[in-house]
Formats: structure tokens, sequence, C-alpha cells
């Protein structure tokens, strides 16, 4: 009658642990993409293998940093897909293409390097070296050194 004895609905992905870390390294990147939008080239830029691996590797740095254990590929694309679908809904059509388009993209040397880059900014910012990630709105914006 008054619904005390109804099933509760599921609860969302991000109240999971492994959920929430992901949430939250989206929320410190979409300021940067918030920043960046008015950049020149900024979808091309968005596209490129810099940037894809520049968020693996930071949604990856922050789950290793939370002490999350993956398990397997299919966690581990499920939860780069949660962050990316956070991080670009306003800039993709297709979170989930572009997620796997990216995973794809692992052994090229662009790719590689920015998943390095992107991890470790993560971990300055978490270990307090860095007070903001900053290198993803200095690539859209051309600062030297950026990528």
């Amino acid at each position: 009658m008054f619904g005390f004895f109804k099933k509760k609905p599921p609860a969302p992905a991000t109240a999971s642990p492994d959920g929430r870390i992901v949430h939250g390294a989206a929320n410190l990147l979409e300021l940067a993409l918030m920043i960046s939008r008015s950049a020149d080239n900024y979808q091309a830029k968005l596209h490129s293998p810099f940037v894809r691996g520049y968020f693996i590797g930071f949604f990856d740095a922050a789950l290793q940093c939370a002490g999350i254990e993956v398990q397997g590929d299919e966690q581990f694309f499920a939860l780069m897909l949660m962050g990316h679908a956070q991080l670009l809904a306003k800039d993709v059509p297709d979170p989930t293409g572009y997620t796997l388009e990216s995973l794809r993209l692992q052994g090229d040397p662009a790719f590689d390097a920015a998943q390095k880059a992107g991890g470790e900014e993560y971990f300055e910012f978490y270990t307090g070296k860095a007070r903001t990630p900053v290198l993803l709105s200095g690539y859209f914006h051309g600062a030297p050194g950026a990528a």
C-alpha cells in the first residue's frame, strides 16, 4: 500500500567503489575540457591518439591509486566507458565507439606516451605534487611540451 516492501531499484554503477573513483577522475578532467572547447581544432584534437591515451592513463591511474583491482578486460572496458561517457557526453555522439577505438590504439607510440603522461599527471595530483591536472588543457591550447 505505501510501498514499504517494494524492491529498491538497483544502485547505479557509479555507486560501486570503482565507479566512484572513475566518476571522480572524470570530474577532474571536465574542467580541462570545458575550457578547451573553444580551442582551434578541438574535435580533431579530441580524437587524437594523445587525448585518447591521456584519458585511458588518467582513469587507470585513478583506479590504481584507489587500490582497485580490475578483474579482466571486460571490467576494464566497462570502467573506461563509464569515465568516457561522463566526460564526453557533450562532445562525442558514441562514447562506446570512442572508448573502443581508443583501446585499439594501444601500441601506437603517441597513444602509449600520452597514456603514460596521463597516468603520471594523475599520480602527481594524487600525491599532492600538482594542484590540478593541466597537461590536457595545455595540449588543446598548444602549450609547448604538452604533447
